[in-house]
């Protein structure tokens, strides 16, 4: 977690109890360690965090979600797929006279393919492909267009969905948050970043 530019030292880190998962959470260090999945829970596993920090004597709390989706093997004879999103930066820094330091940002689609590693240049079929800025709604994202920085007050969300199924499964999500400088005399206005990054796959 960020108060402005500052990196806040965690007071707690928790996760929720999920049924036929085992996991745990250090918070000196921000890791969230997963020892144990149970065959009987289902292709995707949404574990809830609880994160606590402090900045000038007031405490900040933001529960989020950690999702694992599991990696089914491919057909007979062919490398399982393995899709993650690559967002262009982590956080937009906002100066305090409100320009930013990128003028625009994007996402990228990666698939890991056996040991092959390459970046797409179109949604595969069955997949849906979105982002949402603030809390607008879902629109469809195209590879290679860009969202401008000054569109953005808070956060923009990049998610990848599998609807192969007829079901909508989520694959991958990824959030860019604005972090914002206070104005002269004020402190800077505190933002949620989070301090690992999560991949999740078909």
């Amino acid at each position: 977690m960020y108060y402005g530019t500052t990196k806040l030292v965690l007071d707690s880190l928790a996760v929720g109890s999920v049924e036929g998962i085992t996991a745990s959470a250090t918070a000196s260090t921000g890791v969230i360690t997963v020892t144990s999945i149970s065959s009987t829970t289902g292709d995707v596993i949404r574990i809830p965090v609880n994160v606590k920090a402090s900045n000038d004597g007031t405490q900040y709390i933001r529960d989020v979600i950690f999702t694992i989706n599991k990696i089914r093997p491919g057909a007979d004879g062919e490398n399982a797929k393995v899709y993650s999103l690559l967002p262009s930066v982590n956080a937009i820094h906002r100066f305090k006279d409100d320009s930013n330091e990128v003028n625009s940002v994007w996402c990228d689609l990666q698939l890991k393919e056996g040991d092959t590693v390459k970046t797409l240049s179109t949604t595969p079929t069955g997949y849906k492909f979105t982002y949402k800025v603030d809390n607008g709604g879902e629109a469809n994202y195209s590879i290679g267009s860009v969202v401008a920085s000054s569109s953005i007050t808070a956060q923009v969300t990049f998610t990848l969905y599998d609807e192969r199924s007829g079901n909508r499964v989520t694959v991958d999500t990824e959030t860019i948050y604005v972090i914002r400088d206070g104005k002269d005399g004020e402190d800077g206005q505190p933002g949620t970043v989070p301090n690992w990054k999560t991949y999740v796959y078909k």
